[in-house]
Formats: C-alpha cells, sequence, structure tokens
C-alpha cells in the first residue's frame, strides 16, 4: 500500500511540474510575441533584439534609425538559447545595418539571406518597458 501511495503522490507531482511547464513556457511565447508586435513597427534607440540562428543566440542594440534603416550594434559574444546574461555587452565599433523590410522578413521567417539562413527573431526588448 505504502508504494502505490508513494508512486501516486509521484506521479500528481510530475503532472503538476510539468503543466505549470507548459503553461509558463506559452506565458513566455506569448510575450515574447507581444514585444514583437509592439516594437517592431517603431524601432527606438537602445532597443535590444535577441535574434536566434541555427546554433545559437545573439544580440542586437538599436544604435540609430534613419528613414527605412536600421542601424544596429553586435553582441560581443553568442549564447546558448538558454542564456541572457550576455545582454548588455555591445561591441560599439562594429555598426550594421538592416532595412526594416529586413526585419519584417527575419520575424516572419522569409528571410532570403544564404549567410543568415535558419535567422529568427525571438525578442524584442525595450528599456523601462519590462
Amino acid at each position: 500500500m505504502y508504494t502505490r501511495i508513494n508512486r501516486k503522490t509521484m506521479l500528481i507531482l510530475f503532472l503538476s511540474v510539468l503543466g505549470f511547464v507548459v503553461i509558463y513556457l506559452y506565458y513566455v511565447k506569448q510575450q515574447r510575441q507581444q514585444a514583437i508586435a509592439t516594437y517592431l513597427p517603431n524601432p527606438q534607440t537602445g532597443d535590444i533584439y535577441k535574434v536566434a540562428t541555427e546554433n545559437s543566440v545573439v544580440y542586437w542594440q538599436v544604435k540609430e534609425t534613419s528613414g527605412g534603416a536600421v542601424f544596429f550594434y553586435r553582441s560581443l559574444f553568442s549564447a546558448s538559447a538558454a542564456s541572457d546574461i550576455l545582454l548588455n555587452h555591445f561591441d560599439s565599433s562594429n555598426v550594421f545595418r538592416y532595412s526594416k523590410a529586413d526585419l519584417l522578413d527575419i520575424k516572419n521567417g522569409r528571410w532570403d539571406n544564404a549567410a543568415h539562413d535558419y535567422t529568427s527573431l525571438v525578442d524584442i526588448t525595450r528599456a523601462g518597458s519590462h
């Protein structure tokens, strides 16, 4: 009898943790999609874009916007998808430019650029918004 109660308790605990994780991940995904929908059309200086490539995650910080172009600083390092510790370390000597159309293509998974296959926009963070 003791073994059955223990197994039943473990099953309930496991299912509870699993349910919590699924709900939390869904919430995080919804928050990220909302941030992208809100901030992508109007980038501002200081916005941080979290971009996943085939093997890693990199961060881009908006340096400035000009017309239809957005200029970014690239993060000094790349990290695994689970690591956000490199968020505030950018190479200010390495500025690159993407058009707003390129950013929309990245968001929608339609970026036709052989050097950046498997690139997707994961999240956008704006200072003071979180």
